[in-house]
């Protein structure tokens, strides 16, 4: 059922991309009384069909886009259309006609993006918050005073809803204004918006699901003696210095309130309790954990004698002092144990790390999602219009970095990879669905304008060249374009595939 889901989530929302593209060529023709043979959604076998007027329209087989077939838009024909209907001929317009009938198709999917924007902007979108993940105390946005769990609700007075919303702020950051635990906090940062963008996704490490263990119970962490009126709070939203916290068992009782002091995980760790994500979750193969008496289950708790409460600190020490062996303290039932473990290089691709090879029992926070203000009718369009040409230009901005090599290439993602974001942002909610949609049709639109023959880019290039010599390129020319087009696409579909593959199975 779950594959059945993601395959119909994929087609819902590639489905409007392709159908949108070559309706723009589509109109376009008629437009220019050019006759539209065939308009087909997806390629190969074609599963339906209807005839209307001159024109075949179809569902095809292969989801993975769509073409319209013009009547005499085979270039090495093109002196083979009877004089009678040269009128009716893709080849035989004027090279303007043409260019607008190749650029309606990229030109269809900016429209559909702009739209999209307009309408979410006029309902209102549901978003998921944007909270800083842990950060090492030494970085920038921990030096500015940001702390794990802070929610961004305004950039320079601009206020946030979701990390898009950024593209609305020009050049420099100021101050920012985070929620923290209901209350207010102005922090100056006087940063560039890329670089924000840049510090708020380095050395990450996600936020946990507010519970703590002790013994053999898993407790909620609540910021409120009432459960009722809790809210979905990340667990380091709530451990901060001085804070009061509740603690609930799995039948909602109340156990035991703290109030926190200025090393509250210290604190914690010596009442006895200890976060899920300290405790062994897995033992990776032929790793230097696995040569240990380390099991499944155990709770983590020194580093050559130092505590430990948080499993960012053995991965720091880790990388840190690589290859040199050390002393690791765990707790199996009510006994104490030590074991000596020296790390090991592990290689994954182009990248190399040192690891003990134990996985944490970590359980992610799901950020909570919030509605956005909706806008007016007209006020939303100008938003509509930046929204766009912004998307537009933060797209371009990642192309030039994919060729610069400032980007891997296994960044690359084919229809594997698409169906995923498709289905992971329809479960987050309809609005970020129809968001990832606009910027997905940027894309599209974008790609398809590359200078690439077969690709609409490259077509316009051929008609550049056509209007500048007066005349259609010669055969061998065309015969050789189209050659070296096809390498490139074939090159860059098998790219998404392998990684794809390399990625998800």
């Amino acid at each position: 059922m779950g594959l059945l889901y993601t395959i119909i989530v994929f087609i819902l929302f590639l489905g409007p991309l392709v159908f949108f593209h070559e309706l723009g060529h589509f109109l376009f023709a008629r437009l220019f009384g050019v006759r539209v043979e065939t308009f087909s959604i997806g390629f190969g076998k074609k599963l339906f069909t209807f005839k209307r007027g001159d024109t075949t329209y179809a569902v095809s087989l292969i989801p993975l886009g769509g073409y319209v077939k013009m009547y005499g838009d085979n270039p090495f024909t093109r002196d083979e259309v009877p004089e009678a209907e040269r009128n009716q001929a893709y080849n035989h317009k004027p090279v303007w006609q043409r260019f607008w009938i190749v650029f309606g198709g990229p030109l269809a999917n900016f429209i559909m993006a702009f739209v999209i924007y307009w309408g979410l902007l006029q309902t209102g979108e549901k978003v998921p918050e944007v909270r800083f993940a842990n950060y090492s105390s030494e970085s920038y946005l921990s030096q500015a005073g940001i702390r794990p769990g802070d929610r961004l609700m305004a950039v320079n007075n601009i206020a946030i809803s979701s990390i898009e919303d950024l593209i609305l702020v020009k050049d420099q950051i100021e101050t920012i204004k985070v929620s923290r635990r209901e209350e207010i906090h102005t922090i100056e940062l006087n940063l560039a918006v890329e670089e924000f963008i840049k510090k708020l996704s380095q050395d990450v490490v996600a936020l946990s699901k507010p519970f703590l263990i002790k013994g053999d119970q898993k407790l909620l962490i609540s910021e409120n003696s009432n459960l009722e009126m809790r809210q979905n709070l990340p667990l380091e939203s709530l451990i901060l210095p001085g804070a009061f916290i509740h603690l609930f068992d799995a039948d909602e009782k109340l156990i035991e309130t703290i109030e926190l002091t200025d090393e509250p995980y210290q604190q914690i760790d010596q009442m006895g309790y200890h976060l899920p994500e300290m405790v062994v979750d897995n033992i990776m193969m032929n790793s230097a954990a696995a040569q240990s008496k380390l099991q499944k289950g155990d709770v983590l708790t020194a580093i050559n004698g130092q505590p430990m409460q948080r499993f960012a600190q053995l991965r720091d020490y880790v990388q840190q002092n690589k290859d040199q062996p050390m002393i690791l303290s765990y707790r199996r039932g009510a006994e104490e144990f030590q074991t000596e473990l020296t790390p090991k290089l592990i290689s994954a691709g182009e990248d190399s790390y040192y690891a003990i090879g134990v996985q944490s029992s970590f359980e992610f926070y799901q950020p909570n999602i919030v509605d956005t203000v909706a806008l007016g009718f007209m006020q939303s369009l100008p938003f509509a219009y930046h929204k766009t040409i912004d998307a537009m230009m933060a797209t371009l901005v990642g192309f030039k970095k994919l060729f610069t090599a400032q980007i891997p290439i296994d960044s690359i993602g084919g229809p594997v990879a698409i169906a995923k974001v498709a289905s992971d942002s329809l479960s987050i909610s309809a609005s970020y669905f129809f968001k990832i949609m606009a910027l997905m049709s940027i894309n599209l639109g974008l790609i398809n304008l590359f200078p690439i023959p077969i690709l609409d880019g490259g077509h316009i290039v051929f008609l550049a060249m056509e209007a500048i010599k007066r005349r259609p390129l010669n055969r061998r020319s065309l015969e050789f374009a189209q050659r070296v087009g096809f390498s490139l696409l074939l090159a860059l579909i098998s790219l998404a595939l392998f990684n794809d593959i390399k990625r998800f199975f």
